[in-house]
């Protein structure tokens, strides 16, 4: 694991050069082909393969959490979340 939200979170608030410091760990990733999303039975956890046999993965922090992971459309705004509850798709306002 290079990095869970709760870093990018803290780092955010903390100061632009923690923010930018996690930003550079997960610059290895941009322009990388991703070639797998799968969304895994049971946890709905998200798991998204890159070339290079890199990958990014969601995992439940809160199972009564109303949202572990969500995927924002931004022409539109139209959502897909995951939850151990299932899949919700919510649509542009």
């Amino acid at each position: 694991m290079l990095l869970g939200s709760m870093q990018a979170a803290e780092a955010s608030f903390e100061s632009t050069e923690n923010m930018a410091a996690v930003a550079k760990s997960m610059g290895c990733l941009i322009g990388s082909l991703v070639v797998g999303v799968v969304i895994e039975p049971g946890t709905h956890d998200l798991v998204v393969t890159f070339e290079g046999n890199f990958s990014v993965k969601t995992f439940v922090v809160d199972a009564t959490s109303e949202e572990s992971w969500h995927i924002r459309d931004n022409t539109d705004g139209a959502r897909l979340k995951g939850s151990p509850r299932g899949l919700e798709v919510v649509p542009p306002k």
